[in-house]
């Protein structure tokens, strides 16, 4: 039996053999950008004991410009095909913006109850954000206009 969405165009191309390259580099950007955000949050709460949202909040930040760049300009920089800078910086600012929350909200839930240390519970929720991330990166965030596709306009009213 296979899953209802198997066959829809988003996922059959993620498996095609030349964008096997993009999670492989994805995966190289995402072991960059999560050394430099767990680094950041461990220095904070741990070493400066400092509370768990500000931790969360800098060490997030502090690995927002590298992911950018590295996605946009690196592992998806043939996806863009046409996109504006503003519709790019937009949607990336609003997968942030919920990956932030999902982050923090899932920390407190694993430490409130599985009472795991945010040290580790950051780990496992980066597991967890790593496919999120592919997902919605691949699908929405650096999804330009496709060869063939008109681009649409918005008029307003």
């Amino acid at each position: 039996m296979t899953h209802p969405y198997s066959n829809h165009p988003h996922f059959r191309r993620l498996w095609q053999l030349e964008r096997k390259t993009d999670i492989i580099k994805f995966t190289i950007a995402s072991q960059v950008v999560g050394l430099s955000d767990y680094g950041t949050f461990f220095v904070l709460f741990y070493v400066l004991h400092l509370g768990l949202a500000f931790s969360v909040g800098v060490a997030y930040a502090a690995g927002l410009t590298v992911s950018y760049v590295l996605s946009r300009f690196w592992v998806f920089k043939d996806d863009i095909g046409g996109m504006s800078y503003a519709t790019n910086v937009l949607r990336y600012s609003a997968m942030l913006a919920v990956n932030l929350l999902l982050t923090y909200f899932m920390l407190v839930l694993l430490r409130t109850f599985y009472g795991m240390e945010p040290a580790v519970g950051k780990i496992v929720v980066g597991i967890f954000m790593y496919f999120w991330t592919y997902l919605t990166n691949k699908i929405w965030v650096f999804k330009g206009i496709q060869p063939g596709q008109k681009r649409r306009l918005v008029r307003a009213t």
